[in-house]
């Protein structure tokens, strides 16, 4: 009888470090892929963004230049944008004009002129012209103060003469008859940006 009572006792104990060992071997094999997991993960998560179909096309550069603690950048967008109030400034509106060109002017470090970095720079009179490298096409105009989704920013509808490589040349200044200042360093004269940029319509 203790025979068998020990034969019993030692397949039980048997059958148990079987079942341990088995849920070890799991769990190791689980931890033992922490990279497998992750991409796993990852993937989904890519899987399940949403496109944005709305999405316009992108800024095309002009030109970027960091002085007297501003970033000035001159781009262009190539599809013309739907301005309010219409006819702003006599202002072309989207179906009449072929590109919205634009110029972002933000404060840096070391502004000397009361704005944070990342602050938009308001009350600047910004002209431009552009001419035709291959056809002598020229264009001209000024920029006005407008909102969008992504902040304020300098703007004007273009009706594009022509495609081909453009000779850009901005002036920027300050608007004396809507902008005033004290307590700040005296303002920055009249600055001149020149570019060169491809135009494609489309």
């Amino acid at each position: 009888m203790l025979h068998k009572k020990y034969l019993l006792s030692t397949l039980v104990l048997f059958l148990g470090l079987l079942l341990l060992a088995g849920c070890g071997s799991k769990a190791e094999d689980h931890s033992n892929h922490p990279a497998e997991e992750a991409a796993a993960t990852d993937a989904a998560n890519t899987e399940a963004q949403p496109v944005d179909a709305a999405a316009g096309p992108a800024d095309v550069p002009i030109g970027k230049e960091n002085k007297f603690g501003t970033e000035f950048v001159f781009v262009y967008i190539p599809l013309a944008k739907d301005v309010h109030p219409s006819m702003y400034h006599g202002m072309p509106g989207n179906k009449d004009a072929d590109i919205h060109l634009e110029g972002d002017f933000h404060a840096i470090e070391d502004n000397k002129w009361g704005f944070a970095p990342g602050d938009w720079i308001p009350g600047l009179k910004l002209t431009y012209e552009a001419v035709n490298q291959q056809t002598g096409d020229k264009i001209e105009g000024r920029l006005y103060p407008m909102t969008a989704a992504d902040g304020p920013h300098y703007g004007l509808n273009v009706k594009m003469p022509s495609e081909g490589t453009y000779d850009f040349t901005f002036w920027v200044e300050l608007d004396t008859e809507n902008f005033a200042y004290h307590d700040v360093d005296e303002w920055w004269a009249k600055q001149e940006f020149k570019y060169t940029a491809e135009y494609k319509k489309q």
